[in-house]
């Protein structure tokens, strides 16, 4: 596999020595988009415990995106609290 111009994964180039197409090529940027860029994995964590918050019947937000792809902000009980930076 050779490094594209700035070192990192495969290029077109090498895609297509291979003889490979542009729509394998596609694909593959596609799938190491969904490894990379999962930001719902880590941020969309949340604990459901009677130490964090007592009992109740409100039941933690359903998802309108894939969960692990997509960070959805709440502010439910238990869950990382959105924020931003502020200058």
């Amino acid at each position: 596999m050779m490094p594209n111009a700035r070192g990192h994964g495969p290029s077109k180039r090498s895609f297509a020595s291979k003889g490979r197409s542009p729509k394998a090529l596609r694909a593959a940027i596609e799938l190491k988009n969904c490894e990379y860029n999962a930001h719902g994995v880590e941020l969309n964590q949340c604990y459901t415990s009677n130490a964090v918050t007592a009992a109740s019947s409100d039941a933690a937000p359903g998802f309108t995106r894939d969960a692990e792809l997509f960070y959805q902000p709440t502010s439910h009980p238990g869950a990382e609290l959105p924020y931003v930076w502020l200058e």
